[in-house]
């Protein structure tokens, strides 16, 4: 089997092209040798297979990069997790060579928008809306990263874990991750879902965390905002609540007080729900500094730049 394969990658990190049949095939075979399978499926055809380091072995990852769906194999899905590790290598060294038929591309039944879709473009750190609403509206096949996503998971479960430990010292009881998992559904039939990784709840106590391996940015401050916004109309531990909020990073734990949601949050976040969700196609802002990290191809996309301008040295201002 590993002659049918091609490596991209070199070093700790191997990235193989392979089919769908030649995919599932390895994933029974690796998960038999107790291999964690790291669900990578916002791309939805990259596969990342974690082993720690046991007896003879070392830890080692590989990376299988398949050219169909992803849900092909697993009815898995988390597109949150692209956001933390999107800088440690550009999707666009990796963006597969040759013309796509971008037909192939299947529209949503209800345009989905996942909440840090939403707050980059809040927090103004990204400008083209038009890579959201094309999120929004279809699945398509999607530029694979060169992240190392077992390390950004396993650094992320272990500040979880470590803020719950400290959580339930305090009397607090604690829900995380897809305990937390949300829905809103709009009335035009938009659909917004988020999954925060902490809800604390002590008596009428009630908080609402998210765990940030990054460098801060101040959209991890809206993130939690529209968390606290939403998670009051979802049936279940928060129903009716009100919720305070927390950003929990690796050295520092910052308050999100409920004071900051007002009225200019939430026509903020309306106006952005519809912008993303809405049927008009979105405004679409090609720079070297978004489209290196967007994760759609340029066969979706003919104005994603892929080249870094150049320097202009003739100018004679100084």
């Amino acid at each position: 089997m590993m002659t049918r394969l091609a490596p991209v990658l070199s070093g700790a990190k191997i990235l193989w092209r392979v089919s769908v049949r030649t995919a599932r095939h390895v994933l029974n075979q690796l998960v038999c040798e107790d291999w964690t399978v790291v669900n990578a499926a916002d791309y939805k055809k990259l596969f990342i297979f974690h082993r720690d380091g046991r007896g003879r072995r070392s830890a080692e990852t590989f990376l299988f990069w398949c050219p169909r769906h992803w849900n092909h194999m697993t009815n898995k899905e988390d597109p949150t997790m692209r956001t933390e590790y999107e800088a440690l290598r550009p999707s666009s060294e990796l963006e597969p060579s040759g013309d796509r038929d971008p037909s192939t591309n299947r529209e949503r039944p209800n345009p989905f928008v996942w909440v840090t879709w939403l707050t980059k473009l809040m927090a103004g750190e990204r400008q083209c809306q038009w890579a959201s609403w094309f999120r929004s509206h279809y699945e398509w096949d999607k530029v694979p990263s060169g992240c190392d996503l077992a390390r950004w998971t396993a650094d992320h479960a272990e500040l979880l874990r470590a803020r719950r430990a400290i959580l339930e010292t305090q009397g607090f009881t604690v829900y995380t991750e897809d305990q937390n998992s949300f829905t809103l559904m709009g009335k035009t039939g938009i659909e917004v879902s988020g999954k925060p990784d902490i809800v604390a709840i002590r008596g009428q106590e009630a908080c609402v965390e998210d765990c940030k391996t990054g460098t801060p940015r101040h959209s991890d401050h809206l993130q939690v905002l529209v968390y606290m916004l939403s998670l009051p109309h979802v049936e279940g531990h928060c129903k009716g609540r009100r919720l305070e909020g927390r950003i929990v990073y690796k050295n520092m734990v910052v308050d999100v007080p409920s004071s900051r949601i007002d009225d200019d949050l939430r026509e903020l976040f309306r106006k952005t729900v519809l912008t993303i969700g809405g049927p008009d196609r979105a405004t679409k802002v090609p720079s070297w500094g978004e489209c290196r990290y967007c994760d759609i191809s340029k066969a979706d996309c003919p104005e994603r730049i892929a080249v870094r301008p150049g320097t202009t040295s003739s100018h004679g201002l100084f």
